[in-house]
Protein backbone atom coordinates (compact mmCIF):
# COMPACT_ATOMS: atom_id res chain seq x y z
CA UNK A 1 0.00 0.00 0.00
CA UNK A 2 1.49 3.43 -0.86
CA UNK A 3 1.72 6.12 1.89
CA UNK A 4 1.32 9.41 1.16
CA UNK A 5 2.95 12.25 2.89
CA UNK A 6 1.06 15.49 3.87
CA UNK A 7 1.34 18.14 1.47
CA UNK A 8 3.36 20.08 4.09
CA UNK A 9 6.34 17.78 3.34
CA UNK A 10 6.59 19.15 -0.69
CA UNK A 11 8.58 22.37 -1.04
CA UNK A 12 8.81 25.29 -2.91
CA UNK A 13 12.52 26.93 -3.66
CA UNK A 14 11.94 30.41 -4.12
CA UNK A 15 15.90 30.91 -3.85
CA UNK A 16 18.90 29.24 -1.98
CA UNK A 17 18.28 30.18 1.08
CA UNK A 18 14.54 29.91 1.31
CA UNK A 19 12.33 26.79 1.38
CA UNK A 20 8.72 27.40 1.83
CA UNK A 21 6.10 25.03 2.46
CA UNK A 22 2.81 24.52 0.14
CA UNK A 23 0.55 25.25 3.34
CA UNK A 24 2.74 28.63 4.09
CA UNK A 25 2.65 29.50 0.56
CA UNK A 26 -1.75 29.06 0.69
CA UNK A 27 -1.57 31.07 4.30
CA UNK A 28 0.42 33.68 2.83
CA UNK A 29 -1.95 34.24 -0.80
CA UNK A 30 -4.82 34.03 1.35
CA UNK A 31 -3.52 37.28 3.97
CA UNK A 32 -2.95 39.13 0.89
CA UNK A 33 -6.19 38.56 -0.71
CA UNK A 34 -8.09 39.72 2.93
CA UNK A 35 -5.77 42.21 3.00
CA UNK A 36 -6.49 43.70 -0.61
CA UNK A 37 -10.15 43.49 -0.13
CA UNK A 38 -9.75 45.43 3.22
CA UNK A 39 -7.97 47.96 1.50
CA UNK A 40 -10.22 48.20 -1.61
CA UNK A 41 -14.23 47.35 -0.46
CA UNK A 42 -13.64 51.03 1.93
CA UNK A 43 -12.53 52.42 -1.25
CA UNK A 44 -15.23 51.48 -3.46
CA UNK A 45 -17.93 52.48 -0.99
CA UNK A 46 -16.24 56.18 -0.97
CA UNK A 47 -16.26 56.41 -5.32
CA UNK A 48 -19.66 54.99 -5.04
CA UNK A 49 -20.94 57.88 -2.52
CA UNK A 50 -18.96 60.10 -4.45
CA UNK A 51 -20.54 59.11 -7.96
CA UNK A 52 -24.05 59.35 -6.14
CA UNK A 53 -23.28 63.11 -4.69
CA UNK A 54 -22.57 64.06 -8.54
CA UNK A 55 -25.37 62.65 -10.47
CA UNK A 56 -27.84 64.16 -7.59
CA UNK A 57 -25.98 67.30 -8.37
CA UNK A 58 -26.01 67.12 -12.23
CA UNK A 59 -28.62 69.29 -13.23
CA UNK A 60 -28.32 67.77 -16.80
CA UNK A 61 -29.51 64.13 -15.69
CA UNK A 62 -33.06 62.77 -14.56
CA UNK A 63 -34.45 59.89 -13.24
CA UNK A 64 -37.31 58.21 -15.34
CA UNK A 65 -39.39 55.05 -15.25
CA UNK A 66 -41.78 52.40 -16.27
CA UNK A 67 -44.93 52.78 -15.25
CA UNK A 68 -46.13 49.87 -14.04
CA UNK A 69 -49.86 48.61 -12.16
CA UNK A 70 -49.11 45.91 -9.11
CA UNK A 71 -52.37 43.65 -9.02
CA UNK A 72 -51.70 40.64 -6.62
CA UNK A 73 -48.01 40.42 -6.73
CA UNK A 74 -48.44 40.60 -10.41
CA UNK A 75 -46.49 43.68 -12.68
CA UNK A 76 -48.67 44.61 -15.80
CA UNK A 77 -46.22 47.40 -17.86
CA UNK A 78 -48.04 50.05 -19.03
CA UNK A 79 -44.67 51.17 -20.90
CA UNK A 80 -45.11 54.85 -19.95
CA UNK A 81 -42.33 56.79 -18.78
CA UNK A 82 -42.42 59.03 -15.77
CA UNK A 83 -40.28 60.80 -14.21
CA UNK A 84 -38.40 60.03 -10.40
CA UNK A 85 -37.10 56.65 -9.24
CA UNK A 86 -39.78 54.01 -9.04
CA UNK A 87 -41.11 52.70 -5.68
CA UNK A 88 -42.19 49.31 -7.22
CA UNK A 89 -38.86 46.51 -7.06
CA UNK A 90 -40.02 44.47 -9.70
CA UNK A 91 -36.71 42.29 -10.56
CA UNK A 92 -37.96 39.17 -9.44
CA UNK A 93 -41.12 39.06 -11.41
CA UNK A 94 -38.77 39.98 -14.26
CA UNK A 95 -37.72 36.80 -13.90
CA UNK A 96 -40.60 34.81 -13.56
CA UNK A 97 -41.70 36.33 -16.43
CA UNK A 98 -38.95 35.56 -18.49
CA UNK A 99 -38.91 32.18 -17.43
CA UNK A 100 -35.59 31.80 -15.27
CA UNK A 101 -34.88 28.85 -13.87
CA UNK A 102 -36.18 27.64 -10.68
CA UNK A 103 -32.86 27.69 -9.15
CA UNK A 104 -31.91 30.96 -9.73
CA UNK A 105 -35.33 32.54 -9.13
CA UNK A 106 -35.32 30.36 -5.35
CA UNK A 107 -31.38 31.72 -5.09
CA UNK A 108 -32.52 35.03 -5.62
CA UNK A 109 -35.69 35.02 -3.37
CA UNK A 110 -32.77 34.25 -0.64
CA UNK A 111 -30.56 36.56 -1.42
CA UNK A 112 -33.57 39.34 -1.00
CA UNK A 113 -34.01 37.73 2.53
CA UNK A 114 -30.75 38.27 3.78
CA UNK A 115 -30.47 41.71 2.10
CA UNK A 116 -33.90 42.71 4.54
CA UNK A 117 -32.68 41.51 7.12
CA UNK A 118 -29.32 43.36 7.08
CA UNK A 119 -31.47 46.37 5.60
CA UNK A 120 -33.62 45.90 9.29
CA UNK A 121 -30.81 45.45 11.63
CA UNK A 122 -28.98 48.71 11.04
CA UNK A 123 -28.96 51.08 13.42
CA UNK A 124 -30.46 54.05 12.43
Amino acid sequence: MPSFKPKTNKHIHLNKKTTITLDTKHKEFLNDFSKDENDLIPELKLERHNIKQELENNKNIANYHMDVTKNNNKITYNYLFKEGISKIKGGLNVLYDMNYPKEIIDNTIEIQKLNSFKENSLVK
